[in-house]
Formats: structure tokens, C-alpha cells, sequence
């Protein structure tokens, strides 16, 4: 599981996540970025009822949250992301969503790279 500190959890971040920030697409899945003053980064996670029954969209979040937790000591801080998946995405593997998330997540510059060059906006 992500750690606490590392989490969006309240609407108003993820609103404004949606809102003021990029976004990032595959066919099976999304990834919306927004810089930050903080010094982490928060993700959160939305899988909608397209997607599947409760059992399956619990089964995408934990394989989005697993793939996430993996890779945090890499990712760059500074920034909120909310990851939205996609009907397409029931049924893939773990390696299959691993593989999207590293995916979007180096599109989206969040991991390695001089940050005043990653092209986002800084937000407040």
C-alpha cells in the first residue's frame, strides 16, 4: 500500500488535479499531473463503474497502487498525479499495468530529469 503521506485522498486535490493540470493518455488508462510546492509526490487512483463490478475495479486500484509503490523512490517530488482507468483495463495483468504506469508516469517527466525542464506549469 502507498504510504499515507503519499496519497491524494480529499476532492478538492483531485478537482484541481483534473483541472489545472496535464494530462497524460494510453488507450487503457490516464494520468493527470500537476506541480506542486510539497515535497513528495501524492497519487490518487479512479476507476469507474464502466470498468466492472466492485470486485474488479478494488482488483485495478490494487494493481495501479501496487505498480505506483514500486516506483516512488523514483519519482521526482513536487507534483500530485491521479491515474483514471479505462473498461479496457480489466482483465490485464500485473505486468501489463506495470508497464502502463512506468509508461505514463516518464511521459509525464516525472521521473529523473532537470525539473525546471520538464515543461509544466507550476501551479498554487
Amino acid at each position: 500500500m502507498l504510504p499515507r503521506e503519499n496519497r491524494l485522498r480529499q476532492r478538492r486535490d483531485f478537482s484541481a488535479t483534473y483541472s489545472r493540470g496535464r494530462r497524460f493518455d494510453l488507450p487503457c488508462l490516464a494520468l493527470y499531473v500537476r506541480r506542486t510546492d510539497a515535497e513528495r509526490v501524492r497519487l490518487g487512483f479512479t476507476v469507474g463503474r464502466k470498468v466492472g463490478s466492485a470486485v474488479v475495479r478494488n482488483r485495478v486500484k490494487r494493481l495501479l497502487r501496487e505498480s505506483c509503490r514500486l516506483m516512488l523512490d523514483a519519482l521526482r517530488p513536487g507534483f500530485d498525479g491521479v491515474f483514471v482507468a479505462r473498461a479496457c483495463l480489466r482483465g490485464k495483468s500485473y505486468n501489463e499495468v506495470r508497464a502502463m504506469v512506468a509508461e505514463l508516469v516518464q511521459r509525464a517527466g516525472l521521473i529523473g530529469g532537470n525539473k525546471r525542464n520538464d515543461g509544466m506549469e507550476h501551479e498554487r
